[in-house]
């Protein structure tokens, strides 16, 4: 559960060590904004506020996940999540097909797939991680030779992908694309402007500036409707890297599928006129932040997916679009009730208490209110027919 807050009097108290950090931080952002005439861009600041060299978020050693950290993901809340994506895996996958898990947090959903698919005697012909984070990789690599020490040693890491079209098998990411750093926009008078980062009294804060052409087309060509029919001060985000990740992805992989999972929207319901101040947030002990600006290199800062782009992206270098739909959706289509109810008949002992954890994990799964609806599945085809198994396919929504 994360509480909403946008001041800092909420929020837990820094120690001493926090505290530093974050001024580190911040004096080499001024430094960066200061060397750039006194502004910059929103996907700049979140660039250096998540990946600078031992000062971003994913690159210094704070804890990041689960109760102790800032927020939890759905392999945290339960076994089952990961189980029911192994299943939904293997029913797909050929003999001699690999797997690549994209940015693996704690590395507990590597876990958890491998140890599935062992059970299943599916075990992929290999599985790697890409994670440009060294201490992810060393904390990932801890959590695998703890919780499945057979397979630890099997799995590889690379911090960046060949574009050598040597890969076959399924390519798997869970909350990936939503940390990717995204410009900002608002609009007045029918005009658009970017939403910068600039300094007030040696802080950062919101900055506009005007645009180039290729910023204004990058805008109208996403808003559903004309800049005129947006209200005054509307703003909002676009995430400029994500098409050439698509191609990465694409040049990499020479057939089999790869599986998206993310907090997101379709374009049309992204730039609806009454999400007027967007979807970027940011995630300090369980707090949900307004202002991207507190603590930086100390939150998360996070804006949603506009699934509608990756799949044009995906189409564009030789995808196909397999399937679309809710997490809920996809949970329950790859047969999560039916894999619940099994680990339950197996259990030898406080039968009670595991039903309940379980009752606790699917509702927080697959409630709408929860994960169930905000959080989307998009399964995307290499030169292979993949049959998704969707009842409630949504495709048409894209």
């Amino acid at each position: 559960m994360a509480y909403f807050n946008t001041t800092l009097d909420d929020l837990p108290e820094l120690d001493v060590g926090s505290r530093q950090h974050a001024e580190r931080v911040l004096t080499f952002v001024a430094e960066l904004i200061q060397s750039h005439d006194g502004f910059i861009g929103f996907d700049r600041y979140m660039e250096a506020a998540l990946y600078a060299p031992g000062l971003g978020y994913y690159s210094a050693g704070s804890e990041k996940f689960g109760a102790s950290g800032d927020y939890v993901t759905a392999p945290l809340i339960s076994p089952i999540f990961s189980h029911t994506l192994a299943h939904f895996l293997a029913d797909r996958m050929l003999v001699d097909d690999a797997i690549l898990e994209l940015g693996a947090g704690t590395g507990i959903m590597a876990a958890d797939i491998l140890n599935c698919l062992d059970s299943m005697e599916t075990r992929p012909a290999a599985y790697s991680i890409l994670e440009p984070s060294a201490e992810l990789r060393q904390r990932q690599s801890l959590t695998l030779h703890s919780s499945v020490p057979a397979f630890a040693e099997s799995v590889s890491w690379l911090e960046h992908l060949p574009g050598n079209a040597a890969f076959s098998g399924a390519i798997i990411g869970n909350e990936v694309i939503d940390a990717m750093p995204v410009k900002r926009f608002v609009l007045q008078s029918g005009s658009i402007l970017e939403l910068g980062v600039g300094l007030c009294d040696g802080r950062p804060c919101w900055k506009t500036s005007s645009v180039d052409e290729e910023f204004e087309q990058a805008v109208r060509s996403r808003l559903p409707l004309p800049v005129e029919d947006y209200p005054d001060g509307y703003c909002s985000e676009f995430r400029p890297a994500a098409d050439g990740w698509v191609k990465m992805l694409s040049e990499y992989m020479q057939s089999g599928m790869l599986v998206l999972l993310d907090y997101g929207h379709e374009q049309q319901s992204y730039y609806e006129t009454n999400r007027s101040v967007g979807t970027l947030r940011g995630y300090y002990r369980h707090h949900m932040l307004q202002d991207p600006f507190i603590f930086p290199g100390l939150i998360d800062l996070t804006a949603s997916v506009d699934f509608t782009e990756i799949a044009e992206s995906a189409v564009r270098y030789g995808f196909q679009v397999a399937g679309y739909t809710s997490q809920a959706n996809f949970l329950i289509d790859a047969g999560l009730l039916d894999l619940v109810q099994t680990e339950l008949d197996s259990a030898t002992h406080q039968a009670t208490a595991a039903q309940l954890s379980q009752a606790e994990a699917i509702k927080c799964l697959t409630d709408p209110g929860e994960m169930g609806e905000s959080v989307k599945v998009i399964v995307l085809s290499k030169h292979r027919d993949i049959d998704t198994g969707f009842n409630r396919d949504q495709r048409y929504r894209l």
